[in-house]
């Protein structure tokens, strides 16, 4: 019988969501051990956020210099592009480095490296060891959805996981899927020079649920790259060896690439642990039923984190979940119940979209939708942003904001300040009164929240506080 390793936490995966876990149970002084198969430096670090980024800032720089130049489209990969693509490439290297640092210092020798197996309520198994925990934080992550018949067909076959490994860039490449992540790699990559064809069975890009701001970015991204919507696709390889996009559609098309990037979401990784060991039952689509609020499955001792459920796949989410579930696995037997932050995705494809708080399709009816857009808005006019656009969503009896969406340059600050408009529960009298500099394109907020007051029917006033004279 092999030797059992007794800790108080067992926490599998050392991602964002697995050390944010980590810094709670140690900032409780209970024992623990981090159990990871992979290489250290998270996936945001690796393969997500940071290299993703990094060439979004690269290809931005490239669109400069040919706008400076009076140039169009890039059109082509010039050394400068593989020299910028390089350097993003240190950028996530560093990044990298710095994240599996952090995690060596935090773990210790308790750091585990092997492949996690459940094989009871407590127990563990990594290679052989036997570890049981009181509670046990899964943090697994998910991996990159590629179908098999398009694994088979070999090396050029790409996913954000193995994208950032290529040297140099390609003069072609095929994109499948225009969700959020493949739409802001296939703008980065065209940007860059690269000669992209992008396609998606929707006709919607981004996932983008408000219909306005959907229609405004498909319309805009169009000059920017070749986009297959609303049409099945598929990837051969042809007499050459070379790879072929093939759109099945009523408009057939076929394009010869270097390589494809396949961006159709990924999937958890639940599955593999083999959660039934312990009564634990994973659904077709890998998922089991959590508590959002504690991160618990059920009554068992387990608790997920981050991405390993689909709920709300975004790095500062996994930050928080982890914490969560940290928190919770610290004091199992008193679970405490937190307050999720309001919901915030923003796409960085410049323009950015954003959606925050609640979703449109998710609105109840008779939900006041009020806009603001660039036809008034003085900083999108000298910017030539021309399609910039926000959209507020309000209560229709209190007033209060409960989401918005958007499509504007510099949109992720935009974004923010309404995700924090919506946490706090502020109204649009409330918004009025505060200050808006001119011109700025924060101001399009502000025509927005004039659009919503016309609508709510306020009577004349102004947008200022009465200070209780008459």
């Amino acid at each position: 019988m092999p030797h059992i390793m007794e800790v108080d936490v067992a926490i599998i995966g050392a991602g964002t969501a697995g050390l944010n876990a980590l810094r709670q149970i140690k900032a409780a002084g209970q024992s623990f051990v981090l159990i990871e198969r992979g290489e250290l430096g998270t996936m945001c670090a690796r393969t997500g956020c940071i290299p993703s980024k990094a060439v979004l800032h690269a290809s931005e720089i490239m669109r400069s210099w040919a706008e400076a130049e009076g140039a169009g489209p890039v059109g082509r990969v010039t050394e400068n592009a593989n020299r910028l693509w390089r350097a993003a490439r240190a950028t996530r290297d560093e990044s990298a480095r710095g994240m599996a640092k952090e995690t060596l210092e935090l773990a210790g020798e308790r750091l585990i490296r092997g492949d996690a197996r459940v094989v009871g309520p407590t127990d563990i198994q990594v290679d052989g060891r036997l570890i049981r925990a009181r509670a046990i934080v899964i943090a697994t992550g998910s991996a990159a959805v590629v179908p098999d018949k398009w694994k088979a067909l070999g090396n050029g076959i790409l996913t954000t996981d193995s994208l950032f490994d290529l040297d140099t860039l390609p003069a072609t490449m095929g994109l499948v899927g225009l969700g959020a992540i493949g739409l802001e790699m296939g703008l980065a990559l065209s940007r860059l020079g690269v000669r992209v064809t992008g396609a998606d069975q929707s006709n919607v890009v981004g996932g983008i649920s408000d219909p306005t701001i959907a229609d405004v970015a498909r319309q805009h991204f169009e000059h920017d790259m070749t986009m297959w919507l609303g049409e099945s696709v598929d990837i051969e390889r042809n007499s050459a060896g070379r790879f072929e996009l093939v759109s099945g559609g009523p408009s057939p098309g076929r394009t010869e690439v270097e390589c494809v990037l396949v961006a159709l979401g990924r999937h958890s990784s639940l599955p593999e642990l083999e959660l039934h060991n312990a009564g634990i039952e994973v659904d077709q689509h890998g998922n089991v039923p959590f508590d959002p609020q504690t991160m618990r499955i059920g009554d068992s001792n387990f608790y997920l984190a981050g991405d390993v459920s689909s709920a709300r796949p975004l790095q500062h989410e996994a930050a928080d979940e982890g914490s969560i579930a940290g928190w919770n696995a610290v004091a199992h037997e008193s679970n405490v119940g937190f307050r999720r932050r309001v919901p915030l995705s923003i796409a960085f494809t410049d323009p950015d979209f954003a959606a925050v708080g609640c979703a449109f399709d998710k609105l109840a009816a008779g939900t006041l939708v009020a806009e603001g857009s660039a036809d008034t808005n003085a900083r999108s006019s000298i910017a030539g942003q021309n399609d910039n656009v926000v959209r507020l969503y309000v209560e229709p009896g209190s007033g209060r904001l409960l989401g918005a969406a958007l499509f504007a340059g510099a949109g992720e600050h935009l974004a923010h300040l309404l995700a924090w408009a919506v946490q706090r529960g502020d109204t649009v009298a409330e918004l009025l009164r505060v200050p808006f500099y001119h011109p700025t394109v924060e101001e399009i907020i502000q025509t927005a929240l004039h659009d919503a007051a016309s609508k709510l029917n306020f009577p004349r006033r102004l947008d200022l506080a009465s200070s209780g004279h008459q």
